[in-house]
This record gives C-alpha cells, sequence and structure tokens, in this order.
C-alpha cells in the first residue's frame, strides 16, 4: 500500500512562517517562524519542534528559490531578545544591524 489514509484526520494550525522573495537582490526575508503557545517548548535554542520547524521551512524556501542571502529580524516578541539572537546564531545567522541578522547561502 503507498500513501497515507487521511480518513478522519483534521488540520491543525501550529505556528506561523512567513518569508518574502526579492529575486532581483537573490535576498529572501524570512520575517517570522514561530510556534503557537500550546506547542511551545521553553527556551527558543532547546525547542526541538521550533528547530525543526525554522529548518524546514528554510530548505523548502532554499530548494524554491535559491537564494544569496536569508535575512530575518533581529526580534522576536514572544522570546526574549538574548534568546532569540542564541537562537539564530545557533542556526547560522549573524547580525548584519541593529535590526536584522543574515544567513549568507552561497
Amino acid at each position: 500500500m503507498s500513501g497515507f489514509d487521511l480518513t478522519g484526520v483534521g488540520e491543525r494550525e501550529i505556528g506561523n512562517a512567513q518569508a518574502w522573495h526579492y529575486p532581483e537582490d537573490e535576498v529572501l526575508i524570512l520575517w517570522e517562524c514561530y510556534l503557537y503557545e500550546p506547542y511551545r517548548r521553553g527556551r527558543p535554542g532547546d525547542d526541538r519542534r521550533l528547530n525543526r520547524l525554522w529548518d524546514c521551512f528554510e530548505s523548502f524556501l532554499m530548494e524554491r528559490f535559491n537564494p544569496r542571502d536569508i535575512y530575518t529580524p533581529s526580534w522576536e516578541p514572544i522570546y526574549s531578545g538574548v534568546e532569540w539572537e542564541e537562537f539564530l546564531r545557533g542556526r547560522g545567522y549573524e547580525r548584519s544591524d541593529e535590526r536584522s541578522f543574515r544567513k549568507r547561502m552561497r
């Protein structure tokens, strides 16, 4: 048997992810990527689900758009600034300026 039988299975939103693509600049802005309250677990760097969500979303965007750089805001209101910065650095991002982090992809 191939595939999955999803009879009776409903969809449930567990988070939010949004990105903007600027093809002429070969840039992606990963504007937000987070889990809703009941699905979050502690600090962002320690949250397996958040790390997996971020990795999968970033991979999807890379395959689709192949950007030179990905930028993301330096804050996420649901986490402290220190925790979010640690999370971004752990994902390979470096501070670009006061308001953003950048990850060079190629």
